[in-house]
């Protein structure tokens, strides 16, 4: 009996509003792990700021396997008050948490 080869996952971020850290990157950007991926958003906004704005910015990290676009997912995300989690089934603020912080994005924010 063979085995299905299991498929290797791809993360990518997605960056939505007027984000200055983001401008001159190459969008989306890809990562092997999704902590590969918390950490790049660490760089960009915790260690060097600004902060996004918790009004009108998002930031978006998608699971996919390549090749299958049916089979992606939003396994982490951000969201200012302008945008909906309605669209994001399974993402909740506590799934915001940033390894490094224990904190979410939103919280850290909202102290700076």
């Amino acid at each position: 009996m063979r085995r299905k080869k299991k498929q290797a996952k791809v993360y990518m971020l997605q960056f939505d509003g007027d984000l200055p850290r983001t401008r001159g990157l190459e969008i989306p950007e890809f990562f092997d792990s999704k902590e590969a991926a918390l950490r790049r958003i660490e760089k960009l906004f915790i260690r060097k700021g600004p902060y996004p704005d918790i009004e009108d910015d998002r930031i978006l990290l998608w699971e996919a396997v390549p090749g299958w676009r049916e089979s992606r997912r939003v396994v982490w995300a951000f969201l200012g008050w302008h945008w909906v989690r309605d669209g994001l089934p399974g993402i909740k603020e506590a799934d915001d948490i940033l390894p490094a912080s224990g904190k979410s994005l939103y919280q850290l924010c909202n102290e700076a």
